[in-house]
Order: structure tokens, then sequence, then C-alpha cells
């Protein structure tokens, strides 16, 4: 008779003589489960802001009150009158960025907190008290000068800004202490009082915008306002989520990448760790143990582990959620203009979904290894050589899988392309690549096995014993292959886009010195024209509008689109600066003809415009606009044809150019948004603009030169991708582990073939250099085959996702620096994977290796 418990201890004891699979084992699944529910929790506390809609400082705000133009102020005075009148939902607000001595882009909001919490509740200033300080930081400190600045505890971190200090502004000057506060909603911004925030900001007795809490005064807000102010609805969640949506779902992609590199290291685990009890299975079931038994104990065991990495995956996910947070956070806001709250990540179901993650991928891992155990195969073991015959039959058919997966997503990306199909391509040439790449350096070890002269027989057995090491690890090469593939392809994508940027910036920015007039317009542009330095100027009108496709073969999509409408100036230069990706035949001379319009290439992708479609804008004051649907009978319409498409990355709206002639004889009257000033020399900019700050009294807001507004944009769009990029990282090392795992479970099974070299005279020092040399040799050639499915890849995040994703294209650059620092980091990281279990080795005994390989 058997006992049960007696069969368990025996199973579960091989884990005492053999605890680097149990690490092993637990690392892989902790690892799994930490990325994807990471990153699950990481989307999901955005979308449960997303959820409460657009909300200022955490509490929600129905309506905010602009001026037409959108670069505009509002004069501290409008809102006085309108306080005056009893409309006290209003709240005024300042936002803008300052910048730190390191450069850093700091964004501000500042509002009056009596104001604020009239219109909500005094409550507000009574949570989320003053963290890591032991006084300061109430609400007398924080309106009263000198001040004092309100931040999120992540945000602080992340800045490196203990509670209480100060710190010192680009010019020289200091701050305001900075407090922690919790339960603000603050996120990455800066809160301050509104009198100081204007200080800050060099505005004066001017408000960004006056958000409105709650919708019973939105009908007399808007009857008040005067001519050139309007009321905008805050964004809903859904409009929120579409925006982000395909940021979302390129993290959610890497991240489930991560987790399926942590299944390929369970599976390892799991497979070595049956194969090593296959003996004591044997004597089990000898002593008449029946296999069923043995089966539900592994079971049993397997979801165990699941369980305990699950305890231990819970907390290290929200602790990787809270680290990505305020990348994405910035993210957000300087692609979309949406605020997280940085709340507390711990949840109720964090637990619960690091269990069910952790479940899933044990079952998947652990599910084929289990069903080979529980076969009719033969107990007694196979000959090295039929393992080898069969692991190369089983390379080949994966091979073949692999390329009618590349084929299908070839055939996707040119036949179907879509979001949607998009990541199916992404999958299926991520997976196509990973099978083909294993057998094609196999396939490359042969040849030059066949190529070596039989005077170098241990180079032969080298790469020999090496395909038949990688024969034994195909699935750790396949989530090194995966890794390696998206690095290649996500550092294409995003030095491409730096590259485009970058060169889009040099054609875009062709003034020397731009001006937000602000109202002044007339008396600044008089004084710039008497300027023998000043060239000439481009003045820019801008507005929000809406326009309806009325194109006769097309008429099925009416619904308005809300766009930026913006005059194009008539000079030369500033037209060769838009640099149309597609233009009409005689495009320009009918654009100066006021024939068509220019529109952003995100406008043409995203709502499917073509050139030679019609659209109609409205002729209607804007102020009439926002109260009057565009259907609507009685709002008179300009018919206008897309004559070109032109790039405008990272605008989350659509955008539209017209002919400054054209724009001023429909829409005569319009405020000014900005002048481009260009000069006959550059050396005469730093006379020029110290005369219009001295002169005009104007800002750093107000006036901007054109390498400070370089420097501000490519710092914007360095943070677009930062958070794919750092789970791309991630996702590097954790291959690396899985190789690394791979690699010490089978340099247990290497034990007697190198005692048997050593026996036969070869050194310890000669087979430790060799083994590093042919790992290294694993990184080095698997990056480089790599290469161009990489490259592919990249081509697929750019041409597929990109573009119904965020609306941008653009041209696929090679990287050959990061190229190369991938292959020098992967050669690197699998030649040190090496070296712990050959360092073992190097310091065992020969006659103890040749025991233990037995």
């Amino acid at each position: 008779m058997y006992s049960r418990g007696i069969v368990a201890k025996a199973l579960w004891q091989h884990y005492l003589r053999h605890p680097l699979q149990l690490i092993l084992l637990l690392a892989g699944l902790v690892t799994g489960v930490v990325m994807v529910n990471g990153v699950a929790l990481l989307n999901q506390t955005a979308t449960d802001d997303y959820l409460r809609g657009e909300q200022l400082l955490g509490r929600q705000a129905s309506a905010y009150v602009v001026a037409v133009s959108e670069r505009q102020l509002i004069p501290q005075a409008l809102y006085t009158r309108l306080r005056n009148m009893g409309l006290d939902s209003l709240v005024p607000v300042v936002s803008g960025t300052i910048t730190d001595e390191r450069q850093r882009l700091l964004s501000i909001i500042a509002t009056d907190p009596l104001a604020f919490a009239a219109a909500e509740s005094i409550s507000a200033f009574s949570q989320g008290q003053n963290q890591g300080s032991a006084s300061g930081g109430g609400l007398a400190e924080f309106i009263l000068p000198p001040y004092a600045i309100w931040i999120s505890v992540a945000r602080a971190e992340q800045l490196g800004i203990q509670s209480g200090q100060r710190f010192q502004l680009k010019g020289g000057e200091e701050s305001a202490p900075v407090f922690t506060k919790q339960g603000h909603g603050l996120g990455h911004r800066l809160w301050v009082d509104i009198g100081y925030g204007q200080q800050l900001l060099s505005m004066g007795e001017q408000l960004s915008y006056l958000a409105v809490m709650g919708d019973e005064q939105l009908d007399d807000i808007r009857a008040a306002l005067p001519a050139g102010y309007k009321v905008r609805l805050a964004k809903d969640a859904l409009s929120l989520k579409t925006m982000t949506r395909s940021l979302h779902m390129n993290l959610t992609a890497m991240g489930l990448l991560a987790w399926v590199v942590g299944v390929f290291i369970v599976f390892n685990a799991v497979t070595f760790s049956l194969q090593d009890r296959r003996p004591l299975v044997r004597q089990l079931q000898m002593a008449g143990v029946p296999k069923p038994l043995v089966i539900r104990l592994f079971v049993i065991e397997f979801l165990l582990l699941a369980c305990v990495a699950a305890l231990l995956a819970a907390p290290l996910s929200v602790a990787m959620a809270e680290g990505l947070l305020p990348i994405l956070g910035r993210t957000l806001d300087n692609l979309y203009g949406v605020a997280l709250s940085y709340q507390s990540f711990w949840r109720a179901d964090v637990l619960y979904r690091a269990i069910i993650v952790s479940l899933v991928g044990v079952c998947l891992a652990a599910s084929g290894p289990l069903w080979q155990l529980a076969s009719r195969q033969p107990l007694v073991g196979v000959s090295q050589q039929y393992q080898l015959r069969q692991g190369k039959a089983l390379q080949a058919k994966l091979a073949l899988l692999g390329v009618s997966l590349l084929i299908a997503a070839a055939f996707l990306a040119w036949q179907l392309p879509g979001l949607h199909t998009g990541f199916v391509t992404l999958a299926l040439l991520l997976l196509g690549s990973g099978l083909l790449i294993p057998w094609l350096y196999s396939l490359l070890l042969q040849r030059i096995m066949a190529a070596l002269p039989r005077t170098r027989p241990l180079l032969a057995w080298s790469c020999s014993e090496l395909d038949w090491q990688l024969g034994r690890s195909h699935v750790a090469m396949l989530a090194l292959v995966l890794a390696l593939t998206a690095n290649v392809g996500v550092n294409t994508m995003v030095g491409s886009f730096r590259d485009a940027v970058t060169t889009w910036l040099e054609q875009r920015l062709v003034a020397d010195i731009y001006l937000r007039p602000e109202g002044r317009s007339d008396e600044i542009i008089a004084w710039l024209r008497d300027r023998d330095e000043v060239a000439s100027l481009l003045l820019q009108k801008q507005m929000r509008t809406e326009f309806v496709l009325v194109s006769a073969n097309r008429a099925e999509n009416n619904q308005p689109i809300r766009i930026n409408l913006l005059s194009l100036a008539s000079e030369q230069y500033a037209r060769q600066a838009i640099a149309p990706i597609h233009l009409v035949e005689d495009g320009w001379q009918r654009f100066a003809n006021g024939e068509g319009v220019l529109i952003s290439e995100r406008l043409s992708l995203l709502n499917g415009l073509e050139l030679g479609d019609r659209i109609g804008l409205p002729l209607d004051s804007i102020d009439q606009l926002n109260n009057v649907n565009s259907n609507a009978s009685g709002v008179r319409q300009q018919i206008f044809e897309v004559l070109g498409v032109y790039y405008d990355f990272g605008n989350p709206t659509g955008q539209m150019m017209l002919d400054e002639i054209s724009f001023e004889q429909h829409w005569p009257g319009h405020l000014l948004s900005g002048i481009g000033i260009k000069l006959n020399s550059v050396k005469e900019k730093a006379g020029i603009y110290d005369q219009l700050v001295h002169r005009f009294q104007l800002n750093d807001r107000q006036i901007i030169d054109q390498q400070r507004m370089r420097e501000v944009a490519l710092g914007v769009f360095e943070q677009t991708f930062v958070a794919t990029k750092a789970l791309n990282v991630l996702t590097l090392l954790v291959a690396a582990a899985g190789l690394a795992c791979a690699l010490v479970l089978l340099n247990e099974r290497r034990r007697l073939a190198l005692a048997v070299l050593g026996s036969l005279g070869v050194t310890k020092r000669a087979l430790f250099q060799l083994s590093l040399l042919q790992w290294a040799s694993v990184g080095l050639i698997t990056a480089l085959l790599s290469l161009p499915f990489g490259i592919g890849l990249a081509w697929v995040l750019i041409n597929l996702l990109n573009v119904y994703g965020f609306g941008w294209s653009y041209p696929v650059t090679l990287q050959w620096l990061d190229y190369g620092y991938l292959i020098l980091l992967s050669t690197v990281i699998t030649a040190l994977t090496a070296i712990l279990p050959l360092r073992r080795l190097y310091k065992m005994a020969l006659a103890r290796q040749l025991a233990e390989g037995q």
C-alpha cells in the first residue's frame, strides 16, 4: 500500500535537492504576472480617470470659458464682472509651463482656492494634509506670500524634491516651498495660488480659462459672455478613451509580450523539473502508484506555485505601475492634454487579477509537459541521438510554421490595413520571426561545422554541442528572439519618429521669433514694420470650427468634425515650410485663389479624407456656431476642395490651412493668434528680441525664439513613446533571464560531456572560454538575424498602428547606432548568462563532474 502524503512528499522534495528550478519557475511566473498586471493597472487607472470625464484638480468640470482665438487669454476683469453677476460656479484658472535650472519643463496649474471651494466644497482643502512635513503647506501658506506649491507624492519623488524644500528656476530665482499633498488629483502638475501662478508665468492680470463647476449656470454664462469668448464643453469619457486608445493598446501589447516571455521561462522550468523526476515517476509506478495520482499531485503542485507567485507579484505589480504612472501622465498631457490623478494603485482586484494571470500562465506552460508525461510513452530513456533527431524535426516544422505566419502577416499588412488587423499583423510577425530565426541559426551552425577543417575538432564539437543546446532550449530562444525583434522594432520606430519630427521642426519653424500678441497686435506690427532688421512678418489667424463632408460620392459621411482652421501667409518661404505630403496638380495656385484648403495628416487618416473631397465650412461666427448645430438649416457654408495633406505631428485635433486672403474674406476681423518675425540676419535676433521684451513688456509665454520653440517641441515629443520603450527594455531583460534559466538547467545535463573533454586533456579554462564564446555568439548572431524582422515590425508599427491610432506617418529610418548598441547588449547579456553555471562547473572537481553527470 502507498500513502498519498508520502508520494507527494517524494515528488515535492525534488525542489529541496534542486532549489534553482523552484526559483526559476517562480521567477518566470512572477515576472510575467508583474508585467501584464502592472500594465493592466496602469491602463485601468487611466481609464478610471477618463470615466470621471475631464476634471479640474480631481473635481468634475462641466465646461470651460475660453477665448474664441485659442491662444488668447481672458482678462481677469471679465471674471470679476461675471462673478458680480452671481455666476459663482466659475473658477479662474491659470496654466502653463516653467523651466527649472535642470531644463525640466514643469506644468503649473493655478486657481483661486476660495473660489474653487465656493464652487465645489471647502472639504477639498481639508483632504490630503501635508505628507512628510510636520507643519506648513496649509491653506494660509498657499494663498499668502511667499506662497506654497502643492505637488503629488509621485511627482515629487520623480523630481527628487522633498516636502518643504525649494527648487531653482531657470533664471536663478528660487521657488516657493514645495509640499506634497494627496487627494487633489494633481497628477504631474504643480498647484499654486492664482496670484503666484500669474507671477511665475508673467501673465499679469490675465487668466488661461474659466472652469464651470456644474451645469446649472451654463445658459446664464453663455448669455453673459461678450463677443470673442465662448463656452467649450468638457471632453467626455468616450472622447478621452478614443484619443488615447492607441497608446494604451501599445502598452498592453508590450505587457502581454513580457508575460509570454515569462510563460516561456515557466515552461522551461516545468519541462526540466518533470524530466528530472521521470526516474522517480517510474519507481513510483513500479511500487504500485497509479500514474493519474502522480499527475494530480503535479497539478496541485503547480497550482500552489501559481498562488505563491501571485502573492509575490501583486505588490510588485503595484510598485511597477506606480513607477510608470508619472511617465504615462506626462505623455498623455503632452499629446492630448489629459491629466491623470496619480491615485493609489492598490485596489481589491489586484490580487484576484494576479492569481488569474498566474494560473493561466501555469496552465499554458505546464499543460504540454504534463500531457507528455501522462501519455503512453516508454518509461525507459531514449538515446541522445534520437532526441537530437526529434529536436531537429520539430525545429524544421516550427520554422515552416514561422514562414507561414510571416506570409499571413504580409498579406494582412498589404491587403487589410487597419488598427486591429495591425495588432494581428504585429503578433504574426513576432511569432513568425521567433519560430524561424532559431532554425536559421541552426542552419548556420551546420554550415560552419561543414566548413571547419578536421584539425579543429574542438571548434567542431563546440558548434555541434551548441546546436544540441539550442534544440533543447528552443522555447528560451523564442523568447529571446521575440524580445530582440520587439526591441529593434521599437528603437526603429522611436528613432524614425525623432528624425521625422526634427526634420519637420527645422522645416516648419521658418521665422526667427514668434509672438503671441494677445490683443496688442496692431501696435506691435506697426513697430516691427518700421524696423530695418525685419525682413518680413508672418501673420497667422486661427479659430476653432467644424466642417462637414459634402462630396457627392461620399455624402453618407455628414457628421460635423471639429478642427482648428489656420491662415497661411502668402510668402513663398512660409508655404515651402508646409511641404505637403500629397498635393493636387496646380495645388498652390488654386490654394492662393482660395479654391481649397490643406489638411493635416491626422485629419486625413482618421476621417478618411482624400484629395479632391469637398467640404463645407460654416461662415457664421464661432460664437453662433457654439450654440447652433452645423447641420441645422440656416447655417451658411462655404465649400472648399481638399488640395493637399501635410505633416502635423503631435496635434490631437485635426487642422486645416486656408490662404490668408481667403481667410480674411470669409471671416473678417478675426484676431491674430501669432506673428512670425523673419529677420535679415540671425545675428540681429538677440537685439530685436530684447527690444520687444522691454518695449512691450512681453513675457516668455508671449515671445519665443526659434531655438527655444524647437527645444520645447522636441522635449515634448521625446515623451511620446517613453513608456513603451521602458516596457520594451524590461521585456529584453526578462527574455535574457529566460535564456539564463534555460542555460542553468541545460548545464546540469552538460556535466558529463564537459567532464569527458576534461579527462581528454582540455583545460577548464579553455572550456570556460569556449562556452562564453558559444553564448556570446548566440546573442550576436540572434540579434543580427532579428534586425530585418525588427525593421519590418517598425514598418507595421509606423504604417498601421500609428497611422490608425495616432494619425501620424513618417518614413522608416535605420538607426544604426541603436542597432549596434542592441547587438552589443545582446552579446554581453547572453555571455553573462553563462558565467554563473560555468563558474560552478569550473570549481567542481573532475571526478565529481563524471559522477554527477551519469
